[in-house]
């Protein structure tokens, strides 16, 4: 299953709260988990990924940008999960066994997101996955963000997991205060799910 997170034009004053216009998924993404991880998959899933704007005005705002983050993914046996990295070309893993280890490096965003649905009695078994990601890093882009609603799209796809659109958005803030201890809100996730077209 490919999520794909892809910004749709938006006026400066719209807010969040109507879902983004469906799009097709980039076929350079598949050909890129194909690519590295063999066999077929299935397409869906775009959310839109604003970026938060403070505006004198208004207290906030949305303006769309034109990066995008797609996630694609597909079980396998086992308790060890691969990721590929396409933006760097490094391969990341982790282990499902020791779902409170936290990765020291990107894949902590996928990780975390597995323990939110494990929090909420969900089942994830291992997988082979793969990123791209036009989002800047550490760039104030909500990128972070962008990977766990992605993921998260992608592996409630995957393994029949079913939630309101604000408690996806909720587990990925949940990554963010729970698992990597960080303080963060929830305006990140709620726009890259809420997005609206203008």
């Amino acid at each position: 299953f490919l999520s794909v997170k892809t910004p749709q034009v938006q006026s400066p004053c719209a807010g969040a709260g109507v879902e983004g216009n469906r799009i097709p998924v980039s076929v350079q993404h598949l050909v890129h988990f194909l690519g590295v991880f063999g066999g077929k998959i299935q397409t869906g899933g775009p959310q839109t990924q604003p970026r938060q704007v403070v505006l004198p005005v208004q207290p906030v705002q949305f303006l769309a940008v034109e990066q995008n983050t797609a996630f694609a993914l597909r079980r396998k046996p086992g308790t060890v999960c691969t990721l590929r990295d396409f933006r760097s070309g490094s391969t990341m893993e982790f282990d499902l066994a020791d779902l409170d280890a936290v990765p020291k490096n990107g894949s902590r965003y996928v990780k975390g997101m597995v323990k939110e649905l494990a929090k909420r009695g969900f089942e994830v078994t291992a997988f082979d996955a793969a990123i791209e990601s036009t989002v800047p890093l550490s760039a104030g882009m909500s990128s972070s963000a962008a990977l766990e609603t992605a993921a998260g799209y992608a592996i409630g796809k995957e393994f029949g997991i079913t939630l309101e659109k604000a408690e996806w958005a909720r587990c990925g803030q949940g990554v963010e205060n729970n698992y990597l201890g960080l303080k963060s809100g929830l305006l990140d996730q709620f726009s890259s799910i809420f997005g609206k077209k203008a």
